[in-house]
């Protein structure tokens, strides 16, 4: 099975306009993933491409739309960007040299604003404007880290006089044997008398690649990983800046934490409704067993009506028993004394976000009245059934405890508010299809606005009257 997109790193592309993104994000992959263009703006929704990257494990690469678009429609494509920045686990800043920009990365065209760092002029403040900061500390902001790549042109690097420290050594920069500095450095002159070129009359010049490499260290507090993103020369370098800057809320914790322990017996009650997906398995389902096979447990599977008939197959009680958050009701009235019971919406809170956030914001509903104002927020998109848990089965179950009077409204896929603050709680589904990093991007957005929020395993089992009793992992 393919790994699912919500358990990849999430790494975005973002940069100026024409900074070679496309060409990054092509190059990285190997293959035409984003249209490349030298027209401005030719990227407008976020392009995702996912692979494998050897040290890292399964990522997503997200091609956004230039930060500096204008008009209407550029401040839109901005929106999106930023919006992807809510599931990004890390950050590609991509610099250019601004004289190299009409060239688009592309080594055949000549013209003279194709020469990457030919120096003079204000070249160096345009790196460092302000809406480069800005995103530099909106990225800071949300604990997102930087890996700062400048894009060269290593055919107009070869054309111009512009390396005041010598050549790119363009051998080191290939794929197969490149570093975490991408494209080197390389010296020309002879070093034992000092002479780097000087001699012949070179003179450093203020908008040299040296220059721009050391102004990016400055602004993002690490040395740029030199690419031709058009060629695919230093790529390996951008590789290497991503094994070393995994960040750790990308290493999960186990779905089923302490909860479930090698040579246990767990039954898994999985209720199959019209919703459910013909012939598979829902995502959640899937992970959890495979996770207990890892563990070495063994695995009962059986739906909400078959459940007493295999309980009376085993020799003794399960260790564990884990259902579908709207079957938790029967599964908890018919579960063998003393033995544990919690439902893959509730472990989910704790794979995906953070449980003691999402339990605080359960025991919240104590507190609401009639009047409560109530967000239901879905991860995934799909036509509503007449079964359908969010829309349907959690709004009859909280006007069923609260009163019929309490509003309640729904969003789905990445249609989350900005303004929360209008809301007295909001209940998230279990995430399968959302990362981690989206999932703690909405708790903190709700954190820092004071609205609790929970899931729907955590708003079932208050309904139910059983929060209090569920296992927790």
């Amino acid at each position: 099975m393919k790994t699912p997109d919500s358990e990849r790193l999430h790494i975005a592309v973002i940069g100026k306009r024409n900074s070679g993104k496309s060409s990054l994000v092509n190059a990285l992959a190997g293959q035409t993933v984003s249209i490349v263009s030298d027209v401005p703006g030719t990227t407008t929704d976020p392009v995702s491409k996912a692979m494998e990257v050897p040290g890292a494990g399964p990522c997503v690469f997200i091609d956004t739309a230039g930060f500096d678009d204008d008009g209407t429609l550029g401040d839109m494509r901005t929106g999106r960007t930023m919006k992807a920045m809510e599931k990004a686990d890390m950050a590609i800043f991509m610099f250019r040299c601004p004289e190299d920009n009409a060239s688009n990365g592309n080594p055949d065209r000549t013209d003279s604003r194709a020469a990457v760092c030919p120096g003079g002029g204000n070249s160096l403040t345009d790196i460092a404007d302000n809406r480069t900061q800005k995103w530099l500390d909106i990225l800071k902001s949300e604990n997102i880290p930087i890996i700062p790549v400048l894009n060269v042109s290593l055919a107009a690097i070869m054309r111009t006089d512009c390396y005041s420290t010598g050549t790119p050594d363009t051998d080191s920069a290939d794929d197969s044997n490149g570093s975490h500095d991408g494209i080197r450095h390389r010296r020309t002159g002879n070093a034992a008398t000092g002479n780097t070129g000087a001699a012949e009359g070179r003179t450093e010049a203020p908008g040299t690649l040296k220059d721009r490499e050391a102004q990016i260290a400055d602004l993002t507090g690490k040395r740029p990983v030199i690419v031709d993103a058009a060629s695919g020369k230093g790529i390996r370098g951008v590789f290497d800046a991503i094994i070393e800057n995994i960040p750790e809320h990308s290493v999960r914790p186990t779905i089923t934490g302490s909860l479930a322990k090698p040579g246990d017996t767990v039954m898994l009650v999985m209720h199959q409704d019209s919703q459910a997906p013909a012939g598979r398995l829902i995502l959640p389902q899937v992970q959890t067993i495979r996770e207990l096979l890892d563990k070495g447990c063994s695995t009962i599977c059986c739906t909400p009506d078959k459940m007493q008939e295999t309980l009376l197959k085993l020799s003794g009680s399960p260790d564990l028993i884990i259902t579908d958050s709207q079957a938790f009701q029967k599964v908890w009235d018919a579960r063998p004394e003393g033995c544990p019971v919690t439902s893959f919406s509730i472990l989910f809170a704790g794979y995906k976000g953070d449980i003691r956030t999402f339990l605080s914001g359960a025991e919240t509903l104590d507190r609401l009245d009639g009047q409560a104002h109530i967000l239901i927020a879905e991860a995934c998109t799909h036509a509503p059934a007449s079964e359908d848990i969010g829309r349907v089965k959690i709004p009859e179950m909280l006007r069923k405890r609260l009163g019929e009077g309490i509003r309640i409204d729904t969003v789905a896929g990445n249609d989350f508010p900005d303004d929360l603050t209008g809301y007295d709680l909001i209940i998230h589904c279990g995430a399968c299809m959302f990362n981690r990093k989206h999932v703690l991007n909405r708790i903190e957005t709700a954190r820092r606005q004071n609205v609790p929020i929970t899931n729907y395993g955590m708003a079932i089992a208050w309904a139910a009257g059983i929060l209090n009793k569920t296992a927790l992992p």
